[in-house]
C-alpha cells in the first residue's frame, strides 16, 4: 500500500466519522429536548422547561459533532451546559446523555486526566446544587455511593473500549476470543 492510498483511506474514515458524529450529534439535538420536556413534567418544584432549558439540552448534543477532534473542549462545554442547566434550577434528565457521551469519547480518546477532572468536578457539584441552591435534602451516601459505582463502570467501560481498538489497531488477536475459532 502506497502512502498516498493510506492518506486517502485516512481521509475518508476522517469524513465517515465527522457524517457518524454529525448524525448522531443531530438526532440528540433533535430528541433530548422532546424527552427533557416529558421528563419535567413529573417532577414538581423545578423552574419551568422553556426555550432556555430547550438550547442548553441542544447545544449539549450539538456540540457533540466535534467530539472526535476536540474531546476535551467538548467535555467541557457539555459539562458547563449541564451545569448551567442545572444552576438554573431544571429538572433532571437526559441531559446526562451528552455529558456521559463526551466523558466515554474524552476517556477512548486518551484524555483520562481530562476525564477524571471532569468525574471528579461533577461527583463535587452535581449531587450538591439541589441542596445549597434549593434548600432540598443534601444527598444520602447511597446515592453518593450509586453515582461513584456508575462513573466507575463508565471509566472502566471506556478503557477496555479503549484498549480492545489499540490492540486491533496494532494487528493483534482479540485477547477475548471474539477471533476465528481455531481449526
Amino acid at each position: 500500500m502506497t502512502a498516498v492510498d493510506s492518506s486517502a483511506q485516512r481521509a475518508a474514515a476522517r469524513r465517515a466519522g465527522l457524517l457518524a458524529d454529525g448524525a448522531l450529534a443531530a438526532a440528540l439535538a433533535a430528541a433530548l429536548p422532546v424527552v427533557s420536556y416529558f421528563a419535567a413534567h413529573h417532577q414538581a418544584g423545578y423552574r419551568h422547561f422553556d426555550a432556555g432549558a430547550i438550547a442548553l439540552v441542544a447545544a449539549s448534543a450539538a456540540v457533540l459533532a466535534l467530539r472526535r477532534w476536540y474531546p476535551v473542549a467538548v467535555l467541557a462545554l457539555v459539562f458547563g451546559t449541564t451545569l448551567a442547566y442545572f444552576v438554573l434550577g431544571y429538572a433532571n434528565g437526559p441531559i446526562w446523555l451528552a455529558l456521559l457521551i463526551a466523558y466515554y469519547t474524552a476517556v477512548t480518546g486518551g484524555h483520562r486526566l481530562a476525564a477524571g477532572i471532569a468525574a471528579v468536578a461533577g461527583f463535587a457539584i452535581f449531587p450538591w446544587l439541589d441542596y445549597l441552591l434549593r434548600h432540598r435534602p443534601a444527598p444520602s451516601a447511597a446515592g453518593l455511593a450509586g453515582l461513584a459505582a456508575w462513573l466507575l463502570v463508565v471509566l472502566g467501560a471506556s478503557e477496555a473500549i479503549r484498549g480492545q481498538a489499540r490492540a486491533v489497531s496494532r494487528g493483534r488477536p482479540d485477547p477475548g476470543g471474539g477471533g476465528a475459532p481455531a481449526g
